[in-house]
């Protein structure tokens, strides 16, 4: 089952499930409503700790949600939940949000279950996707990632290298619009082509001079 909220609706209510239910709710989609919060994003993590099964995909974009939304998520991915989607984009995550993200990565260990992880524009900083990348370096399944817009640098864009010669998992990272700098983009290129990524997307990024030649 999928729920949307839509713009405008000022909270939502989630109830347990009644005994013998088939039917789980799967997808969750409350992009643009600022009227979840981050208490709703907590209220919502807690209902989803040490589940296996429940909700597979959050769609949180464009929902002013901060650091206290990240850390509830990533507390929930590292108690064992069934999320495999997660879309934060176009929120202010900032350092500490993209910290607490990664440890639950990180900490979940082989119990994780995500796929799928978006949080481009979300106000990571360049530091906060090195949290992001070093977690990979170990991770077994998030195959999608998007830190698009993030302000990462040459610096993190060395870390994402040294994590894509551990990684065997991911298939496609997306980093658009981000100030690489020649020689870290052109060691990322490098590593890509001895890694299993299949898609990496710079579009945007700017590398200081041509690496055409």
């Amino acid at each position: 089952h999928m729920v949307i909220l839509q713009k405008g609706i000022p909270s939502f209510k989630l109830e347990a499930a009644p005994p013998n239910r088939g039917a789980q709710l799967s997808v969750l989609d409350v992009t643009g409503n600022l009227g979840i919060r981050d208490i709703g994003i907590e209220l919502l993590a807690s209902a989803m700790q040490g589940s296996p099964v429940g909700l597979q995909e959050l769609r949180a974009s464009r929902c002013g949600l901060g650091e206290r939304s990240a850390a509830a998520l990533g507390k929930a991915l590292s108690n064992t939940c069934a999320l495999e989607h997660l879309d934060l984009s176009w929120n202010r995550l900032g350092l500490r949000g993209a910290r607490a993200l990664a440890d639950g990565i990180k900490e979940s260990h082989a119990g994780l279950q995500l796929t799928t992880l978006k949080v481009d524009n979300a106000g990571l900083g360049d530091q906060g996707c090195a949290h992001l990348a070093q977690a990979l370096q170990t991770n077994t399944s998030i195959r999608v990632l998007d830190i698009s817009g993030n302000g990462v640098s040459s610096d993190t864009a060395m870390v994402l290298s040294a994590t894509l010669k551990m990684n065997k998992i991911l298939r496609c990272l997306v980093m658009r619009d981000n100030p690489l700098g020649f020689v870290a983009g052109r060691r990322l290129l490098q590593a890509i082509h001895a890694s299993p990524v299949e898609q990496l997307d710079l579009m945007g990024c700017s590398f200081y001079k041509s690496m055409i030649g």
